[in-house]
C-alpha cells in the first residue's frame, strides 16, 4: 500500500477497478430522461452535471413547431437556479451576434422577459423565434441581432406573442454530439 495517498497496488494496476479500464461512455439509450430526475434538477445520479431535453424547431408550411431531439448536460449548478429548464438548438442565423449556430440555448420556462433579454417565443400561435425582447405598454419587438442579413424586427400586440422561455444559459452544440 502507497501510505501517503492510501491507494493500494490494484487500485492502480487492475483492470477492473484501476486506471487500464475503459472509460464506460454513456450512450442517450442508458441516460436518464428527466422524468427519471431524482432531486428535481436533473442530476443523475453520481453525475457533475444536469440531463435536459434538447428541442430543435422544425419550420413547415404551417409554420414551426419544437421537436424534441435528445439530452444534453447542463452543468448542475445552472439547472439547479433554472429547474424548468430546457435546451432549444439555435440552428438559424438570426442570433449570430450572440450565439454561434448550432449552439444550444438553456430556456427557463420560468422566468419572467424584459428588456434586453433574448426569449423563445411564439408568434401568431404558428411561428417559433429566438429573439430580443424589447416591451412597451401595449407592443412587443422582437429582434434579430446577427453578422448576417438579419431578419427584420417583429413588431406585435402583447396578445399576438407567447414567450415559451426566457435564455439563461448557452454552451457549444459539439459538447454534447456524443448524446
Amino acid at each position: 500500500m502507497i501510505a501517503d495517498f492510501a491507494v493500494c497496488a490494484d487500485d492502480i494496476m487492475s483492470e477492473e477497478r484501476g486506471l487500464g479500464t475503459a472509460p464506460s461512455a454513456p450512450t442517450a439509450d442508458n441516460w436518464p430522461g428527466p422524468e427519471t430526475r431524482n432531486d428535481g434538477t436533473g442530476a443523475a445520479e453520481g453525475a457533475g452535471d444536469a440531463i435536459l431535453p434538447v428541442y430543435k424547431t422544425d419550420r413547415s408550411g404551417n409554420g414551426t413547431t419544437l421537436r424534441h431531439t435528445g439530452y444534453a448536460c447542463a452543468p448542475s449548478d445552472v439547472a439547479a437556479r433554472h429547474v424548468a429548464s430546457i435546451f432549444v438548438r439555435m440552428d438559424y442565423r438570426e442570433m449570430t451576434r450572440l450565439y454561434p449556430v448550432g449552439s444550444l440555448l438553456l430556456v427557463d420556462q420560468r422566468a419572467r422577459p424584459y428588456n434586453g433579454c433574448t426569449v423563445v417565443a411564439l408568434v401568431d400561435n404558428a411561428t417559433i423565434v429566438v429573439r430580443r425582447y424589447t416591451a412597451g405598454n401595449n407592443t412587443v419587438v422582437l429582434s434579430s441581432w446577427s453578422y448576417d442579413a438579419p431578419s427584420p424586427d417583429l413588431i406585435l400586440d402583447k396578445r399576438r406573442v407567447r414567450i415559451i422561455g426566457v435564455v439563461v444559459f448557452f454552451q457549444a452544440s459539439h459538447d454534447t454530439e456524443a448524446l
